[in-house]
């Protein structure tokens, strides 16, 4: 919760302009069994999705894999350990603009946890509904807490 908390902080915490944009977006996604953190930045590009693993935490050492799920181009993946917690993965974009983010930890694959889903419109992320006015929202569900924040 102190990690997520700290993100929470630092995004939300900036002075928006109307009318601005975000220019890519973070999540922090705490897990609640085995003191797991996962931190990712997400990009959009004309050309690709740049899925970026920030940050990557546990108790105990442990691989991560975020899946990016979309109808036209499958499932993406980005694969990372907690004793390197850092990685960046270019991947297709999505004719349909729409991606279900996910994440495997390895050994406890009962601990699979849903993200979030983004739906990107071609210039901004308008699910989950962020911007430079209400820049955060969180998800809570009986496994994980995640924030979702816009990057001005």
């Amino acid at each position: 919760m102190k990690n997520s908390f700290v993100f929470f902080f630092f995004c939300c915490s900036f002075n928006c302009i109307n009318g601005s944009i975000c220019k890519s977006y973070n999540s922090s996604t705490e897990i609640f069994t085995g003191g797991i953190n996962l931190d990712l930045a997400y990009e959009f590009t004309d050309k690709s999705f740049i899925l970026t693993i920030t940050n990557f935490t546990s108790a105990s050492k442990i691989n991560a894999t975020v899946e990016s799920y979309s109808a036209d181009t499958q499932t993406q993946t980005c694969e990372v350990e907690s004793s390197s917690p850092y990685k960046k993965c270019v991947l297709k974009l999505s004719k349909y603009f729409a991606y279900d983010i996910s994440v495997n930890f390895e050994p406890y694959l009962h601990l699979q946890s849903v993200i979030t889903t983004i739906i990107y419109n071609g210039t901004e992320v308008i699910n989950p509904s962020v911007s430079a006015q209400t820049p955060c929202m969180d998800t809570y569900t009986h496994q994980h807490l995640t924030w979702f924040c816009c990057v001005l």
